[in-house]
């Protein structure tokens, strides 16, 4: 079954006569071929009388190259190796956030509804991603559980798990894996809160930061005697003139803490990084989690020298016959605007591949790539130029 992810030919109901950014509707496709989608795309009225056509060209291009390589991108499966949990009841913000900490550290990953959750296979998942999920049920909560006894790693922010299927408030923890034993209380007024980094050798991109800032809310649980804390709170304080406002208290409640359970562990996060970093966008809150999902939960990303704004997508046909890697360049995209994207030479990306190749060509360009192999299962290709994306076939 396909996924399909439209894109809107025009503004608004009000305004269908006028079409949003030609480029905005190239990149909303690419992303959707990247990610397994079918294309989509729609208008309310005619084609042929249509008075906005200046996305009709490039909306066309895409269909005809999805159309000159269909066999190509037939029966293809992701090889994501991380799930991050979303659902009707999700903190989108919380979401979007670890969605944006995932694409542009190029991790491979699937978003995955909670409402089939149960009903998909996670064997392939490494870790499992819970985004201050709240409404967790019984059924979901012993096969987390379950996923890490078995050695998956479950990193879980803010109230994960704190409700039940219809959001109603728990009173004990129901995931056992992440070694809390008591809810304890919560904060929404931990402005001017940070983290102190005493021990940075699992924080590489922090070398040159001791501090953490934390954002609005901070939750104070009871942990399991197992579960390892890290970091330590700031507590909020006066905040002004530097000769009269400066920090005096620096607590033991943890940044994150990390539990063993059975083969597998988790790290909870006691506040909302991915909310922070939706709102306000710092290095200082990305950093940390790049080295926590790499350093931490010992998760490996795509390697290369690939900018942030590139997205990054693998996947498989299920005969086993072709890899298909995309790249999706995201450096038109600025503020609620949409430009042609700058492009991007002599690139490289190191990708996990289960055999020597014979091709490596992208069909975006019809040309042969340049690769290394590894005899540890991975290919390292040489990118001359990307444009607005490419697809690599490895096979």
């Amino acid at each position: 079954m396909l996924s399909s992810n439209t894109t809107v030919d025009f503004i608004d109901f009000p305004y269908r006569h006028v079409t949003v950014s030609p480029h905005q509707q190239q990149l909303r496709l690419v992303q959707g071929l990247a990610n397994g989608n079918a294309l989509d795309w729609y208008l309310i009225g005619r084609i042929d009388n249509h008075e906005d056509r200046s996305g009709f060209a490039p909306i066309k291009a895409i269909f005809h190259y999805h159309a000159a390589h269909e066999e190509s991108y037939a029966h293809l499966t992701s090889k994501a190796n991380i799930a991050l949990l979303n659902g009707a009841q999700a903190n989108q913000s919380e979401f979007r956030g670890w969605f944006r900490f995932l694409v542009e550290h190029h991790f491979l990953f699937d978003t995955l509804m909670e409402e089939v959750a149960l009903e998909l296979p996670w064997d392939k998942y490494e870790a499992i991603i819970l985004p201050d999920y709240q409404p967790i049920s019984d059924a979901l909560a012993d096969r987390l559980d379950r996923f890490v006894a078995n050695g998956g790693t479950l990193i879980a922010s803010g109230r994960s798990g704190f409700r039940d299927e219809t959001y109603t408030p728990r009173a004990q923890p129901v995931l056992v894996s992440l070694g809390i034993e008591r809810f304890g209380t919560m904060r929404n007024d931990m402005r001017s809160a940070y983290f102190k980094l005493d021990d940075k050798r699992s924080f590489p991109r922090l070398d040159e930061v001791d501090l953490l800032y934390s954002g609005d809310l901070y939750l104070y649980p009871d942990y399991a005697a197992t579960a390892q804390p890290h970091l330590r709170l700031v507590a909020p304080h006066a905040f002004g003139p530097p000769e009269r406002c400066y920090y005096t208290q620096v607590t033991n409640h943890p940044g994150y803490v990390v539990n063993r359970y059975g083969q597998g562990q988790t790290i909870y996060l006691p506040w909302l990084p991915g909310a922070l970093f939706h709102r306000q966008g710092y290095p200082n809150t990305t950093d940390f989690i790049g080295d926590l999902l790499e350093q931490v939960a010992g998760l490996t990303a795509v390697a290369g020298d690939l900018s942030p704004m590139v997205e990054v997508t693998h996947f498989t046909r299920t005969d086993g016959a072709h890899d298909l890697v995309h790249l999706v360049n995201g450096s038109g995209h600025f503020g609620n605007s949409f430009f042609a994207p700058v492009p991007m030479t002599e690139l490289n990306i190191t990708v996990r591949c289960a055999r020597r190749p014979q091709v490596v060509k992208s069909l975006v360009n019809d040309t042969l790539y340049n690769y290394n192999w590894h005899d540890e299962g991975l290919i390292t290709i040489d990118i001359p130029r990307l444009g607005l994306f490419d697809a690599i076939q490895i096979s």
